[in-house]
């Protein structure tokens, strides 16, 4: 036993003296600092310069803002050029600049435009308040390769995603995509609910300006910011909608465009339109809204109407300064609940109205619109369209508008209810659009 004990010592021992008198670890890295900088940043600016048609850039001010596209073209002489169409940099108008970037090594990789560009520098300007809008225009790459960066402001530390365009895709025509987008869901949607669903669960949500937003009581418990894509809308990196313990932040559009689905693994979420188009109608006219007829979007008979009724008018008279000319027909409601439809027309300069009443019924998606009666000026319309007979001047106007009607959205799909299609539910070629 102590030959035991003292071989047991001397083994202790030993291994204490080996592992005192190893002074430096194993070098986990088979290069240097410097030479890993350099490597790094060498392949970030070979996958920046190799997309051949640019990059597509989700850029978000900061973590809390709405986001908006741009495409990136970078050039190997030191030269990148831009595009977008957004209401903040372009006045919703695509534009294009060139500008200069640079690649700085320090301490990582950093995409920097140190000379001005309009596309970029609209969201990153201090202005006098040494603010402006809080954006970046340099920016820390945390991941790089041929199909994919993430990048970092190196102010404000908003996380930005960046993929190639593909090679056969027009810049305009990508930015054509969002605005398809925005046609299915958001244009002339503005403050509009929609239906938030969880996991089964529905939550009313309101839209506006490139936000969501929902409210617990009296507090507007929860506003997320988004940007619009070709492929749908996409939520701020690590800042989505919380699903039980996940966060879905990217959502396309389903085949049928009635639901933008999310697509993030294991999370069941989607946005759904809040009204039918009956009861957003309705709705609408409810709140004053005046619900405008799109003259140049008419069923083939209704247009033969219409067309009849506002050329005869028009050529009532002789003279230049007399002609009736019919501008707009609003379908509305008055402050005493009364339906009606408004004819707008011109004399010369001035701006006349003419007021009709007319009874809606609406039952489920379909709406009954039937003639009542009409105020002087409508009656004095209804006499030159047809030869001052007041009788067939209404008839003229019946024939256009009364009917009994199918209502859908007019936008594709159901998620954007800002244009309607009244459709003739016994003939197809008797339908118009109305809008808000």
């Amino acid at each position: 036993m102590k030959h035991t004990a003292k071989y047991l010592i001397l083994l202790t021992a030993l291994a204490l003296v080996t592992i005192s008198c190893k002074r430096t670890e194993d070098d986990i890295f088979s290069e240097n600092p410097v030479t890993r900088l350099n490597n790094y940043a060498s392949e970030t600016y070979s996958q920046l310069v190799a997309a051949s048609n640019g990059w597509e850039v989700l850029y978000f001010m900061e973590p809390s803002s709405a986001g908006y596209a741009i495409i990136m073209k970078f050039n190997e002489d030191g030269t990148v050029k831009m595009a977008t169409k957004n209401p903040v940099s372009s006045n919703n108008k695509y534009v294009t600049d060139e500008s200069l970037w640079e690649l700085i090594k320090e301490s990582g990789a950093i995409i920097s435009f140190p000379t001005w560009n309009d596309v970029m520098h609209a969201f990153s300007d201090p202005k006098s308040d040494g603010i402006g809008l809080g954006g970046d225009y340099e920016f820390v790459v945390k991941e790089h390769s041929n199909s994919y960066m993430r990048v970092t402001g190196r102010k404000n530390g908003a996380q930005i995603f960046m993929y190639p365009l593909p090679a056969d895709l027009a810049w305009e025509d990508y930015f054509a995509q969002i605005d398809a987008t925005n046609d299915r869901m958001f244009t002339g949607n503005n403050e509009i609910l929609f239906n938030l669903v969880r996991n089964g669960e529905k939550q009313p949500v309101r839209f506006e300006d490139n936000y969501f937003g929902w409210s617990v009581g009296d507090t507007a418990a929860y506003i997320y910011g988004f940007i619009t894509t070709p492929r749908g809308i996409s939520f701020y990196y690590q800042d989505g909608i919380e699903v039980g313990d996940k966060l879905a932040q990217d959502f396309v559009f389903n085949d049928e465009n009635t639901r933008l689905t999310c697509i993030n693994e294991g999370i069941d979420a989607y946005f759904e339109a809040y009204y039918t188009a009956a009861e957003f109608l309705k709705f609408k006219l409810g709140e004053y809204a005046a619900w405008k007829v799109d003259n140049n979007d008419l069923g083939a008979e209704t247009k033969t109407a219409l067309d009849d009724f506002v050329t005869t008018i028009a050529n009532s008279s002789t003279q230049e300064n007399q002609k009736r000319r019919i501008t707009e027909f609003r379908l509305k409601q008055n402050k005493s609940k009364q339906y009606q439809i408004e004819i707008v027309y011109r004399i010369a300069n001035d701006i006349k109205s003419a007021l009709v009443n007319v009874d809606i019924v609406f039952d489920g998606e379909k709406m009954t619109l039937t003639y009542l009666s009409a105020d002087d000026n409508a009656q004095a319309l209804f006499k030159r369209s047809a030869a001052n007979d007041l009788d067939a001047g209404i008839q003229k106007f019946k024939n256009i508008f009364e009917g009994t009607y199918t209502l859908q959205s007019a936008m594709g799909g159901t998620l954007n209810m800002s244009a309607i299609r009244l459709t003739d539910i016994n003939n197809s070629n008797r339908n118009l659009r109305v809008n808000l």
